[in-house]
């Protein structure tokens, strides 16, 4: 298998991983791979919460009707 060599962590980096390893009972290196092996899952379902939200945020703001009420929002400046 390949190896990869870390240099320069920052402390406090180093210090999150190794207390995150040892709250799940893994090595260093072993919570080093858990995380990259898992980057890729965790992006999609980050953004499909960001849609959400942005979703549930759309649905409580007034409708605009149309391009009118744009402009004379644009006109009227904001508070």
């Amino acid at each position: 298998m390949p190896t990869i060599t870390l240099k320069n962590i920052p402390d406090s980096l180093y210090s999150k991983v190794k207390k995150r390893a040892k709250k799940n009972k893994r090595s260093i290196n072993s919570e080093i791979l858990y995380v990259l092996e898992n980057s890729d899952k965790t992006e999609g379902q980050d953004k499909k919460k960001i849609l959400e939200s942005i979703r549930l945020l759309r649905a409580t703001l007034p409708k605009i009707k149309n391009i009118k009420e744009i402009d004379d929002f644009k006109k009227s400046g904001r508070p």
